[in-house]
């Protein structure tokens, strides 16, 4: 082999490399969290699903929660942890959970989704009745790091939440 063709061979080895060792540390990253958790009032099509008589459709706000977790593919004994929804909303006062329907996606190694929809009776609630419920309810994210140490990251329900 001649010296030119041992130099390309040494050189597209050498980007090989670094390469594998860019991709390799990416892969690594810490994950990214994004969490929403937004009351919306009800659309004409929302108040018809809940048919039931002696409410108006201002007596409740559809609820939305989501919660990505990415770039989860080099991390290990991931635990994410959220908190009973419809127990939190009945805890307040009346039951004010009326129906809802829920997707998880979870699996180790991989991105994790969760997302609620949730019709809730907000009849004679302000907002800030509404943030009182959620005060000190959080969703805990945990995770072992590259270098084996667990992280932890905690997100307030009240903190995150917005009215549409």
């Amino acid at each position: 082999m001649n010296i030119k063709k041992r130099g390309i061979i040494c050189i597209l080895l050498l980007m090989s490399v670094v390469f594998v060792a860019c991709k390799s540390d990416n892969k690594k990253s810490e994950p990214v969290i994004k969490a929403e958790f937004t009351f919306s009032k009800l659309t004409d099509k929302d108040f018809e699903d809940i048919g039931t008589q002696d409410v108006v459709k201002e007596d409740f706000k559809k609820v939305s929660f989501i919660l990505h977790v990415n770039n989860c593919t080099n991390i290990d004994n991931r635990i994410i942890e959220i908190p009973d929804l419809k127990d939190i909303m009945n805890a307040y006062d009346i039951e004010r959970y009326w129906y809802g329907e829920n997707t998880i996606s979870d699996s180790p190694g991989e991105d994790a989704l969760y997302s609620y929809d949730i019709m809730f009776l907000s009849k004679g609630l302000t907002k800030e009745n509404i943030k009182s419920i959620f005060n000190n309810k959080k969703v805990v994210i945990k995770w072992e790091n590259r270098k084996g140490k667990e992280v932890k990251n905690t997100i307030n329900l009240s903190d995150i939440m917005k009215f549409n």
